[in-house]
């Protein structure tokens, strides 16, 4: 296998699959760029907000995530996408399962191919 350029987020994991490297001060500016791209968009497409309500329910320390005042007002974050590439049904959170819906996976590999399609 050869070296990974560290100037270059991209990974090869399998011959099926390529995944973006998140932790890397690189892969992490381009998603960062990424996600404020789709927000400007956003914006300039005078589409109506979802609601956000369900984000009460999170605990404590997820809801720290998006209550950071100076967050834009859709706070997409880095996490968030990093989990889509993945593409995990459940996710567990302090020893409790998390079961992700359909329509949550489906939207998740969307925005991902997207951001993929980008490169």
């Amino acid at each position: 296998m050869r070296e990974q350029d560290e100037r270059n987020p991209v990974q090869q994991i399998n011959r099926n699959k390529t995944l973006y490297d998140f932790d890397s001060e690189h892969g992490l500016e381009g998603c960062r760029k990424y996600l404020e791209c789709l927000e400007n968009l956003f914006a300039l497409s005078f589409l109506k907000r979802a609601s956000r309500e369900y984000r009460q329910h999170f605990t404590a320390a997820y809801r720290v995530l998006y209550d950071n005042p100076s967050a834009s007002p859709l706070n997409y974050l880095v996490e968030i996408l990093d989990s889509a590439q993945e593409s995990f049904p459940y996710l567990w959170v302090n020893g409790k399962k998390y079961e992700f819906s359909q329509m949550v996976l489906q939207q998740g590999n969307l925005m991902y191919q997207t951001f993929q399609d980008l490169k």
